[in-house]
């Protein structure tokens, strides 16, 4: 973009970040993050601050990460220490991830994803009783799962799939077919 005189919008350095946040290239994601508004005048949003937890936090910078959270010149959504909670889970800090747990059901109650993110966190570090508390949680406020679902068209005719669902007319021949792909799997050592 640089080369055709083109300037980054704020939509490019979500890109530039997320990029960065999945490839664990910190010093890049960092040097793009200051390069915003000190040169290309870019005030950073909520979006931004985000990825900005994320890239630290995949990166196991979870201090680093907090402390950003901290420091920042607005006040940080759930999603931002959504954010730091699956870095959490990702590293096994529970006592952080509790943390950012109390800030996220602060503001927000009722998206089940928070909740599974901390369900995960306990259920990695083999928290129990804890994994149990979450679901009685849920539980109480009436949040649940929705299972996943997929789709694939065979000779112009749609099929889905629930998870879980067995129900599908061609189901036995299905999971064979995947049985054969599992057993091709562990021969080639996955």
């Amino acid at each position: 973009m640089i080369n055709s005189e083109v300037n980054p919008d704020e939509i490019t350095f979500i890109s530039l970040l997320c990029a960065c946040s999945r490839s664990g290239m910190v010093t890049e994601g960092l040097e793009y993050f200051n390069s915003m508004e000190h040169k290309y005048c870019i005030a950073p949003n909520l979006k931004h601050y985000a990825c900005m937890v994320d890239l630290l936090g995949r990166a196991g910078h979870l201090e680093d990460a907090h402390e950003f959270i901290k420091k920042m010149s607005i006040k940080p959504d759930p999603a931002i220490w959504g954010a730091l909670l699956n870095a959490c889970r990702i590293h096994r800090q529970v006592e952080l991830g509790e943390l950012a747990a109390q800030h996220i059901f602060e503001m927000d109650t009722e998206s089940v994803g928070y909740y599974i993110l901390l369900w995960n966190l306990y259920a990695d570090s083999s928290k129990w009783d804890d994994v149990a508390r979450v679901r009685k949680m849920m539980r109480e406020k009436g949040l649940s799962i929705d299972p996943g679902c997929s789709w694939v068209e065979v000779k112009g005719k749609v099929h889905a799939f629930l998870s879980g669902d067995d129900f599908h007319p061609q189901i036995k021949e299905m999971n064979a077919v995947l049985e054969g792909f599992y057993e091709k799997m562990k021969a080639t050592g996955f």
